[in-house]
């Protein structure tokens, strides 16, 4: 009777015996040389926004939130040229840049992925204001960013302090959202390694 405890003892501490393996269920890796799917942060921008950040024209994107990410980031311009963006383009300034970058009213790319920058930090707006207010040497630069951006002294404005901006001169047509969402580059990886 002992006996016939201590198996069964044994039995319930032992682990279940093995299940045969099926290979077709097993995970499967990619092929040699092929690429893992290339899945990037972007942002939607009216244009003439999301063109003059990837043209290297405007350094700080202006929005109503703030995030944590730091990095790589697509910029998507979205698919209609609002009114707001029709009266800005009437703007001396804005008509100098859009010369500088080759564009009109009529030819801003909608609807698609125009570039990317890297997000280096955000601050608040009083903060970047303040900040700027004591660089004398970059006034007429500043000067002309606040143009370009909303920097109201609404609370919880954020600078958003974007750097290497790389223009792509075959834009990516895509669908936006709103807030950093992911765009699936894998296809497009090219034009992204050549823009640069």
């Amino acid at each position: 009777m002992q006996t016939i405890k201590r198996l069964n003892r044994h039995k319930a501490m032992s682990p279940p015996p093995m299940q045969q393996l099926n290979l077709f269920d097993a995970p499967t890796q990619p092929e040699v040389g092929a690429h893992r799917p290339l899945l990037m942060k972007a942002i939607s921008l009216w244009q003439p926004w999301a063109s003059l950040c990837v043209h290297g024209l405007k350094a700080y994107e202006t929005r109503g939130w703030n995030t944590f990410y730091r990095g790589p980031l697509l910029i998507h311009a979205t698919k209609t040229l609002n009114s707001a963006a029709r009266e800005v383009l009437t703007i001396k300034d804005f008509q100098l840049a859009m010369n500088q970058m080759g564009y009109n009213a009529n030819t801003l790319p909608l609807g698609a992925i125009v570039g990317k920058v890297d997000l280096v930090r955000t601050l608040p707006v009083e903060e970047w204001r303040t900040e700027k207010r004591r660089d004398k040497v970059n006034h007429t630069k500043w000067v002309r960013e606040m143009l370009f951006g909303d920097y109201a002294e609404d609370e919880g404005r954020f600078a958003w302090e974007l750097a290497n901006p790389v223009w792509l001169p075959q834009p990516i047509p895509a669908s936006g959202a709103q807030l950093i969402w992911k765009f699936d580059m894998t296809e497009y990886r090219h034009l992204i390694e050549t823009a640069q």
